[in-house]
């Protein structure tokens, strides 16, 4: 099923970005990324979940002072770029935990500052290695109390918002539904958009204030689809501040718009990892102002492991790059290859995602019964387990591209979360398996066809050069206010 299409079709057809307004809120923008991860975990029979902020068993109050501790006040102003990080850090050799996506700029780029929202729970890894960094956390905080004392001392209007959500949205996600055969929690999804009303009401005056006074010359962020970031983006607009995403995840679905739409709160430019990703988005602004400058995070790890590389050639290693939506099913397919197969021919890693490590083996009851090797922590990272191993398998990750640019022999579980990597498989980038007698077949068969190895196909993922990419592409952004696209160039 290419649901990727029918949602398109349906945002087309009545007009979502349209008709989704309440007051001066143009709420679908804001809700989209969530709702169609959430319609994409519905119909594979997962958990749908608009409120998944974490923190849920914490005292509210409790909460809210601790939050009100980190704020976004800052003396800087007139700065070269704001920095919408990303909260998930990873330890550096100097014990500071690094933003993998991002301090490579404010290295770069000294007079800059960079925003993070909360991590798992509301938290943040430190100590942190940015410098110039404030936090969301106060803004998360005044917009959860302005939600709930609105709830609570003036009911009627909160009914009122989410009653209009209602009426918006009723007759097209029935509509929806229907085309899709799954179910959609409408109340959870119009609980949500009211929520994000008052979120919106008050982090729009507070982010405003900061933005004038900062005064950036650029806005360069991670998750552009985040609520704090698409109302910075709005925001950036009105001031005629320009915006960049820099790629840091597969981006299909929710990076696929129906032809001919315009949201506002979308980037005015996107840096991609290659030409190859360009090529499979659909994005509300000209595909010109995608330019492919590779990942310079990527690119370190690869020199780096480049003389650590140690692959046993009389035992094959795979590892299974584990995911949420899909972990249920591909922890599964790893138990039955380990009942398939003699350790000591075959190592299998079971590679979890963070936010599996504490409830991995309530989630996967099998694996945890097994003798498969489980990575539940963050003291061997990906990349350390690409450098002692000879193939991967997942259903859908930037993983999975990066271990082919290890040189990684990669599978694809035919999942239907799989039809996001079908460009991979069908371009004979990777194997697509359905049973673990199928993968141990393909395991133990002779390369044939591209090798994985190949430079050339590393850098069809992977543009090279990448920081050298980044810095010429923004000093033009920086200087001109803009970035001269192939077609104006001519």
């Amino acid at each position: 099923m290419n649901y990727t299409k029918l949602i398109n079709d349906w945002e087309k057809e009545y007009n979502i970005f349209e008709i989704c307004r309440i007051d001066d809120f143009e709420f679908y923008p804001y809700i989209r990324r969530d709702f169609i991860n959430n319609l994409i975990a519905a119909l594979n029979n997962e958990k749908q979940d608009y409120f998944s902020d974490g923190g849920e068993g914490e005292n509210q109050v409790k909460l809210f002072l601790r939050l009100m501790k980190r704020s976004e006040k800052t003396s800087l102003k007139n700065v070269d770029l704001l920095i919408l990080n990303h909260p998930r850090r990873i330890k550096g050799e100097n014990g500071l935990y690094y933003c993998p996506f991002t301090d490579f700029l404010t290295d770069m780029y000294p007079n800059s500052i960079s925003l993070e929202r909360c991590y798992v729970n509301h938290t943040h890894i430190e100590p942190a290695y940015t410098k110039n960094l404030i936090y969301v956390d106060r803004a998360m905080a005044l917009s959860y109390m302005y939600r709930v004392l609105s709830e609570k001392f003036k009911p009627g209007k909160y009914r009122a918002i989410r009653k209009r959500a209602e009426e918006i949205l009723d007759k097209p996600l029935d509509t929806l539904s229907a085309s899709l055969d799954v179910s959609i929690k409408k109340k959870a999804l119009y609980e949500r958009i009211t929520a994000i009303y008052y979120f919106y009401r008050v982090r729009r005056k507070i982010y405003l204030k900061l933005l004038k006074q900062l005064k950036p010359k650029a806005i360069v962020e991670v998750i552009g689809r985040s609520v704090d970031a698409k109302l910075i983006n709005e925001l950036a607009k009105d001031l005629k501040i320009p915006t960049v995403e820099i790629q840091h995840s597969i981006m299909i679905p929710p990076s696929i718009y129906p032809d001919g739409v315009h949201e506002k709160q979308y980037v005015d430019y996107a840096f991609t990892y290659s030409e190859y990703w360009n090529e499979y988005v659909n994005p509300p602004i000209p595909k010109e102002n995608f330019f492919a400058v590779g990942q310079p995070h990527f690119e370190n790890q690869l020199a780096k492991y480049k003389d650590k590389i140690h692959r046993d050639k009389n035992r094959i290693t795979i590892v299974f790059i584990s995911g949420l939506v899909y972990g249920h099913d591909l922890s599964v397919l790893a138990v039955n290859l380990r009942k398939l197969t003699d350790p000591e021919k075959i190592n299998i890693i079971y590679k979890l995602h963070p936010i599996e490590f504490s409830t991995w083996k309530e989630m996967y009851p099998e694996l945890a019964a097994s003798s498969v090797t489980v990575l539940d922590t963050t003291e061997k990272g990906v990349y350390d387990v690409f450098a002692e191993s000879n193939a991967q398998i997942g259903v859908k990750s930037t993983a999975l591209y990066e271990g082919i640019g290890f040189g990684l022999k990669t599978f694809i579980y035919d999942h239907p979360l799989a039809e996001e990597m079908e460009q991979v498989y069908k371009g004979r980038y990777a194997t697509l398996v359905k049973t673990a007698e199928e993968l141990l077949a393909a395991l133990e068969k002779e390369d044939d066809g591209k090798e994985a190895s190949s430079t050339s196909i590393a850098e069809h993922f992977w543009k090279p050069n990448a920081k050298e990419n980044v810095k010429r592409l923004l000093d033009e952004l920086i200087k001109n206010g803009k970035i001269e696209t192939k077609k104006e160039r001519q």
